[in-house]
């Protein structure tokens, strides 16, 4: 399994063109981590759908923490 280091200026779209790229050429899974979020990319998963999960836990860690919030 690859890493790749997101770079400043980086937007999640960017990475997750990259990730894909390293991901087919490799035929290997890559990983990152993206605002503290970690993303995972596959050989021929689209870099859209990398998008909309890093989305999704972006959402969930969102909730995680006003949760606890309100429960403090």
């Amino acid at each position: 399994m690859r890493t790749y280091k997101p770079i400043a200026g980086d937007t999640i779209t960017s990475v997750a063109e990259k990730m894909s790229v390293i991901a087919n050429e490799t035929n290997g899974m890559v990983t990152a981590n993206f605002h503290s979020i970690k993303i995972t990319a596959c050989p021929d998963i689209s870099p859209i759908i990398i998008v909309e999960l890093y989305y999704a836990r972006l959402d969930e860690e969102r909730c995680t923490r006003s949760l606890t919030r309100v429960n403090s």
